[in-house]
């Protein structure tokens, strides 16, 4: 590493790291298991820790309190300014900064929008709707993705329940209607159509699609994505014909397969 540690400028560049974080990203829900992932520290392999103490419990503790009061802060900041959550601010990234009941520019990860892969490209946008009001959403792909996703999230950017909930979908839950263009409806209560995505009782909402590749396309071959706010029960007049429709038991088993995954995903034994 070039630069210093942040905060320990005495700390050698080599040990600069001190957390790692990684991602797994699922397709099939009903079938894919999560990986396993272990690290061992190289010549403590058969040894214990020493025994637990109040000191160390202690300085735990306040290193969670730090943590909770700067993650609050951090995103508090983040959300509010460069992505202009509630409006545009000194700061908010032209472009970039999400709208409402509108999409982004789609961008390509890097660390003034939070990160992530460095080939994935990425969009957002805030909804809005009343209680008899959906939104439709138009994800055309030109170059297949390894992975296509869409999520709700509230305005702290955490995803909304998606165990008991369909409110996120990834390219293998999603429909692909006849003309190649995923089309999504997002709504407070079931429209009835396969694509819909559940707000959970969120009047305001994030709205997160990503595409992720394996190399960043062309700009000339990246998607596009587009919405429009219309009333709840004329969804079906601004959908194809053929729409993919559910029944409530259809609706009911894809709860199920998705509770089974989480259940599996985060198991503890």
């Amino acid at each position: 590493m070039k630069q210093p540690h942040p905060t320990k400028p005495e700390t050698p560049p080599e040990r600069y790291a001190e957390y790692i974080s990684g991602r797994q990203i699922f397709e099939d829900w009903a079938r894919e298991d999560a990986i396993h992932f272990e690290m061992v520290q190289e010549g403590a392999e058969g040894t214990a820790p020493a025994a637990y103490d109040s000191e160390q419990a202690a300085a735990q503790l306040r290193t969670f309190g730090e943590t909770v009061r700067n993650q609050i802060r951090f995103w508090n900041a983040f959300w509010t300014i460069p992505m202009g959550t509630y409006g545009p601010r000194p700061g908010s990234l032209p472009g970039v900064a999400f709208p409402r009941n509108a999409f982004n520019t789609i961008n390509a990860a890097s660390a003034a929008t939070g990160g992530g892969m460095s080939t994935n490209l990425y969009a957002g946008g805030i909804g809005e709707i009343a209680p008899d009001e959906a939104i439709v959403i138009e994800n055309r792909i030109k170059k297949k993705p390894n992975y296509i996703g869409f999520q709700l999230g509230n305005l702290w950017g955490e995803s909304l329940e998606y165990a008991n909930r369909c409110s996120s979908r990834n390219g293998h839950q999603s429909h692909v209607d006849a003309d190649g263009v995923i089309r999504l409806v997002v709504a407070h209560e079931d429209p009835g159509v396969h694509n819909w995505l559940d707000t959970t009782g969120h009047p305001v909402f994030f709205m997160s699609p990503r595409w992720a590749y394996s190399r960043t396309p062309d700009p000339s071959d990246w998607p596009s994505i587009s919405m429009k706010v219309v009333k709840a029960k004329d969804v079906l007049a601004h959908l194809p014909p053929d729409t993919k429709r559910v029944t409530p038991a259809e609706r009911r088993q894809e709860i199920a397969i998705r509770q089974r995954h989480v259940v599996k995903r985060y198991r503890v034994f």
